[in-house]
């Protein structure tokens, strides 16, 4: 799963402003300090960001609103102060403030965080899965529900943008600086495991688009031709820490070799246990465009693991290095940022050999076909699975299925409309490459049909209108495994029978 920080300002902000937009070509410092501290007998953090205000001498800023099913992130933020700076009245939504300052004012903001449930990591709370992790023995949290963003000029924000705006993004030069931790505590972020962490030249919305791992994690790194990947682990697992690692990495360079991009140069993975369930194994895991963390119980099995990293890998690029998302379109692009990527995570699980072609048929059958065909809600148009996708299961689960037949039935359209010389992986590139072109660009259903079309799938947008916003019955194609076996419409499955899994024509066709 992805989430996405969402923060609101009413459109009276939109007037605050009166100079003109930072620079372009310009790198701004951007200085974040994170420290151990205790509020009320609690274990806190205590943050602050120094920068420098907008020339107009007001900066708005915005506060952590909504991220995934959680709302009013701003309340985990205590004690707001400002230095050089004054707090306007009034207050017009909850979630931003007003700083009127002297034109481009060395301004220093500072807060704490308690955790904002009780105990460790469970799946019984969404709460702990979503929410900052800030205790005796370790901090781990998304930084987006942990830093505000700064408006420095219209559309000029340093961190997450509430909106899209057509204008250049900004880049910084970032100092991260941990204090007052025990020696012995890990500190990794994407950027580095040490008290004082950089990153140069950087889009300033990097550091939002990360997470943190801190306290008695056990962290390893691998460093290949994509970069750098950083893991940081709690408790015991299936694999080794090496070995699962190694098996990161991998997934890594299969995704960005497919996708004909590198992706990120550095990643932080966290995975941590929680408490565990009475009956049943979970794992959950939420990916950003510098890493992502995993929680689970601690009798996940390995396969359960590989769909978790499989899956969170691939987010990388999807929908992270594609353009803009539509404000409000993460749930009503579900099919395609969920579906999209559980068909290329098993196609990434092919190619690093955690499947082979058998295994990979099996899969689909079961979470895809299976999955879609036995579900109550399986003709729900997309409307009800925004309305309901954070608080119905069933509905949740609807366009992770419905995209990745969608996936399947365009890949095949795809390679046989080129003679087999293109895939579906051959669409998403062209999307990067849109989104390298121009950064504003913005991932909306009717880009992502022009790009199918132009790949070879002839009716791509009344696919979308028809499968997608209808909510009609999705049939797989017969040629969805293309020579490896075909698809069984009486029996709702892919036929398992045959010797084709073993010949050169399936491995060249999956490849």
């Amino acid at each position: 799963m992805r989430a996405k920080a969402i923060a609101v300002i009413l459109a009276a902000m939109a007037g605050a402003f009166a100079s003109l937009p930072v620079r372009a070509d310009e790198t701004i410092p951007f200085t974040l300090v994170i420290s151990r501290a205790e509020v009320a007998h609690r274990p806190a953090l205590a943050m602050s960001v120094t920068f420098r205000g907008g020339a107009s001498g007001e900066t708005v800023v915005h506060l952590p609103n909504e991220w995934a099913s959680e709302k009013e992130l701003w309340r985990g933020l205590k004690s707001l102060t400002v230095k050089n700076a004054s707090f306007a009245s009034p207050i017009v939504e909850p979630q931003t403030r007003r700083l009127t300052h002297v034109p481009s004012a060395q301004i220093t903001l500072a807060w704490e965080i308690i955790q904002g449930y009780s105990g460790e990591p469970n799946f019984g709370d969404t709460k702990s899965l979503f929410r900052p992790t800030v205790n005796e023995h370790t901090v781990i949290g998304a930084l987006q529900t942990m830093l505000p963003s700064f408006e420095i000029a219209p559309g000029r924000v340093l961190g997450l943008d509430p909106h899209i705006r057509t204008v250049p993004p900004l880049f910084c030069d970032i100092a991260i600086t941990f204090e007052n931790f025990p020696k012995n505590w890990a500190l990794a972020t994407a950027f580095g495991a040490t008290a004082n962490q950089s990153i140069r030249a950087a889009r300033c919305d990097a550091l939002w688009n990360s997470n943190l791992a801190l306290g008695d994690f056990r962290v390893r790194e691998a460093k290949d031709a994509h970069g750098v990947v950083r893991l940081a682990v709690r408790g015991k697992w299936a694999l080794s820490d090496q070995a699962l690692l190694a098996r990161f990495s991998a997934a890594r360079a299969a995704a960005a070799e497919a996708f004909q991009d590198p992706g990120p140069p550095q990643i932080l993975v966290s995975l941590a246990g929680t408490e565990p369930l009475a009956h049943g194994q979970a794992v959950f895991g939420t990916a950003f465009s510098y890493g992502f963390f995993g929680f689970a119980t601690p009798n996940a099995s390995l396969a359960s693991l590989k769909v978790w990293w499989n899956h969170e890998q691939v987010h990388y690029w999807i929908p992270n290095r594609l353009g803009q998302e539509m404000e409000g379109a993460e749930t009503a692009l579900a099919w395609f940022n969920e579906g999209f990527t559980d068909y290329f995570s098993l196609m990434n699980a092919y190619r690093t050999h955690e499947l082979d072609a058998k295994s990979l048929a099996e899969e689909v059958n079961t979470r895809f076909i299976a999955g879609y065909l036995k579900s109550p809600a399986r003709e729900a148009p997309n409307a009800k699975i925004v309305e309901g996708f954070w608080s119905d299961r069933t509905l949740q689960q609807l366009p992770y299925q419905r995209g990745a037949l969608l996936a399947l039935n365009w890949n095949a359209e795809i390679k046989k409309a080129s003679n087999n010389k293109q895939s579906l992986a051959d669409l998403i590139s062209e999307l990067i490459e849109q989104a390298r072109q121009n950064p504003n660009v913005v991932l909306t259903p009717s880009r992502i049909a022009e790009a199918a079309r132009t790949s070879g799938v002839a009716n791509a947008a009344a696919d979308i209108a028809s499968y997608i916003d209808a909510g009609h019955l999705i049939t797989p194609r017969e040629d969805i495994f293309g020579p490896c076996t075909r698809y069984d419409q009486a029996k709702g499955a892919l036929a398992l029978t045959g010797n084709g899994w073993t010949t050169a024509a399936c491995a060249t066709w999956l490849k």
